[in-house]
């Protein structure tokens, strides 16, 4: 099979200078709505969510203050978590804090909580793993065992109650991707007193990729699409979105190789949520490479896909709500409009997206949601 390499090289657009620009509504009707969104003017890239107390709860995140990054903004790594508590309810600000601030951490869900596996702050990338939660309203937060090394922009997921951990870099600026796939048993086993602690498993075919979207069910660990690095040509080192997708199964031991995503597909929201009938739902993220200046960059791509295990099939999915706003000046979006770097979860019937990166330093507060009966 032929590896897709393209890179969709998009030329710059004069008038995405101009100091704000509004793109009209969509006027066909749209499954999505818009909740309530997260209690901060910018809104976060890298967050980690999830469901307790039948509530959704999501922390963490990283965002540009003072302005985007060509305006002379610091990247600012948080240790809040928020938590709203109903569909047509507002969040509200818990006043206990993370241990420590992450951003880009591997996450995902396991019962009441969410497990959260390296990322990066301001101290530089983390090895420290927690799993995270709400009791009585209060912040629960419990270590497990630490990476076996430091990891940033990896991915995760819960297959049988194992964490298992793909892809990243070993900081935040390498370019040195990680076929390294680890697992982490979250039971003890029968007779023993301690975990398991990591377990290497065979490493992901294909190329090395961060920000790869990761899923679960009862046959084992998704990976789909995610970002690549090839040699450096000259002072760049040129980067490659990927079409990958592969599963990974327990049973067996084996990457076994599935249908490639229609496109290539970058940051999607992760874990990627899997809906009723066993598919999965891909949204968010991107699949070009901007050349032009960071603050004419056009966003990222509506376009959505489902993944069916049982036909090794995609079809498109509901076009991701698009309501840009361009201001160059700012370092926050009021959205929605396409993300990456975002959570997603399952929730009352809805799949619910969290804030997340609009366009290279710039975020959004907004959080959308459709129904899972939509996403057809």
């Amino acid at each position: 099979m032929i590896r897709s390499l393209r890179c969709i090289l998009v030329l710059s657009v004069a008038n995405l200078t101009t100091l704000v620009r509004a793109e009209p509504a969509a006027t066909k009707p749209t499954p999505w709505r818009t909740l309530a969104p997260i209690p901060n003017p910018i809104g976060f890239g890298g967050m980690f969510a999830g469901v307790c107390e039948d509530g959704l709860f999501a922390g963490g995140g990283s965002q540009f203050v003072g302005g985007p990054s060509w305006q002379g903004g610091e990247k600012f790594y948080s240790d809040k978590v928020y938590f709203l508590p109903a569909l047509d309810g507002s969040w509200r600000e818990l006043p206990d804090r993370l241990p420590e601030p992450r951003a880009n951490a591997a996450c995902a869900p396991h019962g009441n909580a969410v497990i959260a596996a390296g990322g990066v702050n301001a101290t530089g990338p983390l090895r420290s793993v927690v799993k995270i939660g709400i009791h009585k309203g209060d912040l629960s937060v419990e270590s497990l065992p630490p990476l076996p090394h430091p990891l940033v922009y990896a991915s995760a997921a819960v297959v049988r109650d194992v964490f298992y951990v793909v892809g990243g870099v070993p900081d935040a600026a390498s370019k040195e991707t990680s076929q390294e796939c680890w697992a982490l048993p979250l039971t003890v086993p029968p007779g023993s007193t301690t975990s398991a602690g990591w377990i290497r498993l065979p490493d992901l075919p294909g190329r090395a990729g961060i920000v790869m979207a990761t899923g679960a069910d009862d046959h084992g660990f998704y990976v789909f699409g995610g970002a690549a690095f090839l040699p450096p040509d000259g002072e760049t080192t040129p980067t490659i979105p990927l079409d990958n997708a592969y599963r990974y199964d327990p049973a067996s031991s084996v990457w076994i190789e599935l249908a490639d995503v229609p496109a290539p597909r970058v940051g999607a929201a992760t874990p990627v949520p899997r809906l009723p009938d066993g598919s999965f739902f891909l949204a968010g993220g991107y699949g070009f490479i901007f050349v032009g200046e960071a603050k004419n960059h056009p966003g990222f791509d509506p376009e959505t896909f489902l993944y069916s295990p049982s036909k090794n099939l995609w079809t498109n999915g509901p076009p991701f709500p698009r309501h840009r706003t361009i201001d160059p000046e700012k370092a926050t979006s009021p959205g929605p409009e396409p993300v990456i770097s975002s959570p997603a979860v399952l929730w009352h019937n809805q799949v619910v997206i969290i804030s997340g990166e609009v366009r290279p330093s710039i975020r959004t507060p907004a959080v959308v949601a459709i129904p899972v009966s939509a996403v057809r």
